[in-house]
């Protein structure tokens, strides 16, 4: 994460709250 291409502020907080969405379905379907 360190090269990071500059995006409008609303584009990036749309894309990391569906990432963040998917790794907590991802996480809840995968048992611990």
């Amino acid at each position: 994460m360190k090269r990071q291409k500059k995006i409008p502020p609303s584009e990036t907080l749309a894309a990391v709250e569906r990432e963040r969405e998917r790794e907590r379905e991802r996480e809840s379907n995968q048992p611990k």
